[in-house]
């Protein structure tokens, strides 16, 4: 399948994003989008508000759209709170009689992905995958703009090491699930999340 005119601009403001051909203090106008890309004024919106919702973007009303900057202390601040709120994923899941869901996580890890797109990176896949697993709709809402800013912050700061999804836990979250251990699944997901005992 084609892809649309607005993917593909979207793609490339994104990756000018991620490689900092954008810089953090240029202002980024709707007619400059759709003029260096030959679309309309609302296209172009439709796109920054896209990149808006992924965290790339925030949106200064009647002046524009900046970078979104994360500090390393704000990706701190948000682990915790993934952490909160994957622990009650992890432990609703952990409820279920059925782990048959578990399959699919681990399809998930199978998958070949070198996509530039956090959203497709396979370990946002698998935490989206545990909020779907969980049966709450609301876990995943509220962890999706969070997987954004993490990832965004993972991609693009200087000190992006200690939040880097490289060595995860994923499947030693997944054993500990089909063993029924939620303390070990627990404590895997926070070593997942690179956060401390006291950070949590």
């Amino acid at each position: 399948m084609k892809e649309s005119i607005s993917d593909t601009v979207y793609t490339k403001l994104r990756d000018s994003i991620i490689s900092g051909e954008i810089s953090n203090r240029e202002i980024i106008l709707e007619q400059s989008i759709a003029d260096k890309f030959g679309i309309s004024k609302i296209t172009a919106r439709g796109i920054l508000k896209q990149l808006c919702h992924d965290k790339y973007l925030v949106c200064y009303p009647r002046k524009g759209y900046l970078v979104n900057e994360i500090t390393h202390e704000q990706c701190r601040k948000i682990q915790q709170l993934r952490y909160q709120i994957e622990a009650l994923a992890l432990r609703l899941i952990a409820a279920q009689k059925s782990k048959e869901g578990l399959e699919t996580l681990k399809q998930i890890l199978e998958q070949q992905n070198n996509s530039k797109d956090p959203y497709q990176a396979i370990n946002t896949q698998f935490h989206l995958g545990l909020a779907k697993l969980s049966g709450n709709q609301y876990i995943y809402d509220v962890l999706y703009p969070c997987i954004g800013y993490v990832a965004r912050y993972a991609m693009t700061s200087i000190e992006r090491g200690r939040f880097s999804p490289e060595n995860n836990y994923h499947h030693d979250i997944i054993a500990s699930l089909q063993n029924n251990d939620i303390k070990a699944a627990l404590n895997y997901l926070r070593l997942d999340l690179q956060l401390k005992e006291d950070e949590i």
